[in-house]
Order: C-alpha cells, then structure tokens, then sequence
C-alpha cells in the first residue's frame, strides 16, 4: 500500500496535479529534531555568527535563523514555544542542541538518533527469537519491514521525531514481554516508564499488567513502574531546570496550554493526526467548517465519545477469557483515540498487536483476530489519495478503521483446533 500511495502521487506530479510524494516535503525534512534542538537560542545562539552554518543545507540554517519556537518571550506573550514537553523530551532536546552547538554537525546527530533506533529494534528482535537458540526468520524479515519501511516509520525518519519511534519501540517491548511472551522483567517495567515519561499517554498500558498477571505480582510491578516513572520525571525535571534554568512545572504547563490553543483547538494539528478528535474536529471542518463556530460543543461529542470507548474497553479488559492479542490492540487503541493529537508517525505502536500476533499464532484465532490483523496492517499504510482543503481525508480514515475494529474485535479467547499451542510455543518446547 505504501508503494502503491507513492505511484499514486508520481503520477499526479507527472500530470501537473500537486506534489509528488505523501511524506513531508522539504521544509518540514527533520524538523521534529533538529527544528527544535536549534530552538534553544541559550546554547545555540552563538552559532549564528559560526562559518560553519555556511556548510549547512539551506533548511538547517532556516531552522536556525527563523525559528519558530520560542523562548521564555514567546510564553509570556502566548506564541508558540518549546516548552510543552514533557521534561524527559525537553532534556533530551536540550542535549541534542548543546551536542549540535559543540560538533556543528545536525547531521550526525540524525545518524546518533538512526542509530539508537536501530539498536532498539534489534532488542525488539530479539525477543521473537525461539528460547531453543532457532531463528525466526519470518518475524524478523516482518520487523525489520514494519520498524524500518512501514508508513511510520518513514515519518519517523523524514519527520525526525526519533522520541516518538523510541516511544512506539518502548512500548512494543512492553507488551511483548508481558503479553506475549510473558517474561516480563526489570527492563521490560523501566521500557514502559521511559515511555510514560516520553509520551505520558502511554500511562495507559499499565493495564497489561493487571490484565495477564495475579493481582498481587500485578499491583508490585504497577509500584515498581509507578516509582521508575516518578523518579525519572522529578531526575529529568531538575536536569533540565539545571541546564535550562527557564524550564520549570510552571513553565511546562504553561506551554501545554498554548500547544493545547495552536494544536488542538487550531489548525496546527489537523493534519496527520488519526485520534477521535481528529474524527470530529476534521469531520466537522470538510462538512462544513463548522468547528470555528461550535469547539465547546465538539469538545463535548470529544468527551462522550472518549468515555464510550473507555467503558466499551473495560468491559472487554474485564473478561475473564480475555485474548492477549486483543488486549494489546485494544490498548493501543486507546492510546492512538484518546489523545487529541496523535500524529502518524505514533502509528508505529500497532506493530505491537502484529508481533504478539504472531507469537500466539494467527490460524488458532479465527475471524476475531483477522480484525486485528487488517486494522493494524490499514493503519501502519499510507491512504493519502483524497485531500479536502488540504486536509488527507485519511486523518477520517484511520481513526474509523480503529473505533470500527475497537468495537469489533472479540474480547474472549478463541478456541484453538485440537488443543493445538501457538506455533511460537511449540518451538519454544522443542
């Protein structure tokens, strides 16, 4: 599908008819990286007189020139700024910037950042790998296309918004070992916090814990994840305030409140975006723009919208025969819905129901988890074929595809042939 949206804008280019590919063109090429490390005019300011910018791509030095985020003047004024994230994102930001001010060189931070990527992938790997020393060759041909040419993971790369990969990987080591291969260690809780505190939205997969463990080893790792993620937040909080003495909680929740005013209820996050708000908001805006004249009560179709899904889920989380590979895609799920910005590039994270999918093995499930299956499989490919005032009508797409497969998918275990085990399992045994 990635190939055949590709042709599909070759050919519009070739006929005169826009541009000629769906992923982010040139101006937006690394931005989510390198755009905001340039930002911090603190560390990077001086570079503004340096001769080495003179050997920078043209857009490295725009990024560096006229940049739009800003400072402390820019949050007291309302304008957009840096300092909605989180403080773990912020102090990695920070570092990028200071590591750009002393070697010169973005570039090389991307390949530092590709890298990181890498390795986290091949952790990923490695955990599909038979406990009897075999290879799996087909999980790890399909990781290697899903993490590294999946729709995605492509925006990862030309986005430059590496913290969300690093999210979406974090998370996917998450679940594998606790849904499925259900081996979950102290790397496998620090994951989830990292992610928590990269994203803080991924609070909600620490309802796989309770969902595939006895309440008592449940309730000790949900602690242990609890003081992992408060204890990397107040660490990286007063890092940062160290480094960036103008960041603080204060500071934080002030910028949420102007991204919340620029990206959620403006247009800065309309696009690319495939939560439920993105559902209403971009439905009522190609309908009719009717969104500028009723937010509060959209918001409010948001709000009764979010707290349907959450009871339709709890409902399924509940069951006592519960399937782990529905588990995990109603989480992600969740995850993806619920925010009211969550770009494409998150997407990434359904490649943890295909994995767990494949550990458990797809012919014991019957049509249940063909569901899962095709949701996952729509949502990780690219369907930008009709745009609406410049909006892909794939931001409707990708959010009625994951409520639709939400609301479908079965929350019992089915019944495998024979009392046959998963093929992962019987390998496993071997």
């Amino acid at each position: 599908m990635t190939l055949a949206n590709g042709l599909y804008f070759d050919l519009r280019a070739a006929l005169g008819q826009g541009q000629g590919s769906f992923l982010p063109g040139p101006k937006d090429r690394f931005a989510d990286i390198v755009k905001v490390a340039l930002s911090f005019k603190t560390v990077t300011g001086h570079l503004v007189e340096s001769p080495v910018i003179e050997t920078w791509p043209a857009i490295y030095r725009d990024y560096l020139l006229r940049n739009p985020y800003g400072d402390i003047s820019n949050l007291a004024a309302g304008k957009l700024t840096h300092f909605h994230h989180p403080p773990l994102s912020q102090l990695l930001f920070t570092l990028a910037g200071i590591y750009i001010a002393v070697t010169g060189s973005p570039t090389s931070l991307l390949w530092i950042c590709f890298g990181l990527y890498a390795w986290f992938v091949i952790a990923l790997a490695q955990r599909l790998h038979p406990t009897n020393g075999g290879t799996d060759a087909p999980a790890l041909v399909a990781v290697t296309l899903l993490c590294f040419a999946s729709y995605p993971a492509m925006l990862v790369f030309l986005r430059g918004n590496y913290l969300a990969g690093y999210t979406s990987l974090l998370i996917t080591l998450f679940l594998v070992d606790c849904l499925g291969r259900r081996q979950i260690g102290l790397a496998s809780l620090v994951a989830l916090a990292v992610a928590i505190n990269l994203r803080p939205t991924a609070t909600i997969f620490l309802l796989a814990l309770p969902a595939s463990l006895e309440p008592k080893q449940s309730l000790r790792m949900l602690l242990t994840v609890c003081l992992l993620a408060t204890g990397m937040f107040l660490i990286a909080l007063l890092a940062e305030s160290t480094i960036y003495p103008d960041y603080s909680l204060a500071s934080f929740l002030r910028g949420l409140e102007i991204y919340k005013e620029h990206y959620i209820f403006g247009r800065g996050g309309d696009g690319g975006n495939a939560s439920l708000w993105a559902l209403i908001k971009n439905g009522a805006t190609i309908s009719g723009a009717i969104f500028d004249y009723y937010p509060e009560e959209l918001g409010r179709i948001f709000a009764a919208g979010s707290a349907f899904l959450l009871l339709v889920s709890m409902k399924k989380l509940l069951h006592p025969d519960r399937s782990e590979v529905c588990t995990a895609f109603i989480l992600v799920s969740l995850y993806v819905l619920l925010a009211p910005v969550t770009a494409e590039y998150h997407l990434l994270v359904l490649i943890s129901p295909l994995l767990i999918l494949h550990i458990h093995g797809l012919e014991s499930s019957r049509a249940g988890l063909w569901i899962v299956f095709l949701a996952s499989a729509l949502l990780l490919s690219p369907k930008n074929y009709v745009f609406v005032d410049d909006l892909s009508l794939q931001t409707i797409l990708n959010p009625v595809v994951l409520l639709l497969a939400l609301i479908m998918v079965p929350h019992e275990t089915p019944k495998r042939e024979s009392g046959r085990e998963p093929p992962a399992q019987q390998a496993n045994r071997k």
